[in-house]
């Protein structure tokens, strides 16, 4: 299974947080609000409640909007079977977890 993360965050320093985090993660950013690993990130308990807090900070903020993060679980086959325009420059053995390292 790869499980694409999709969010919605209109304050930058919060979107910027979320991107960062999920890329030190190992998810790789697909495009701007999206990105997509092997893991559940709703298993790696550090991930979630970090995600979790950021976004009860931003409840309590009254100047700031909470934001929406949705985890859509992919089968590996469908992922490895979409149609691609151009360039994306990801590595869908890396997203998919069929290989272990990514070489840059």
């Amino acid at each position: 299974m790869t499980y694409l993360i999709a969010y919605d965050i209109s304050e930058d320093h919060i979107r910027n947080k979320v991107a960062k985090l999920l890329n030190r993660e190992g998810y790789e950013r697909i495009q701007y609000s999206l990105f997509a690993g092997p893991d559940d990130p709703k298993k790696n308990v550090g991930l979630w409640s970090k995600l979790t807090q950021l976004n009860e900070q931003e409840e309590k903020n009254q100047q700031a909007k909470a934001y929406k993060v949705f985890v859509i679980p992919v089968p590996t086959k469908h992922l490895m079977s979409m149609e691609i325009i151009g360039d994306v420059g990801i590595d869908l053995d890396y997203i998919t977890g069929t290989k272990s390292t990514m070489f840059v």
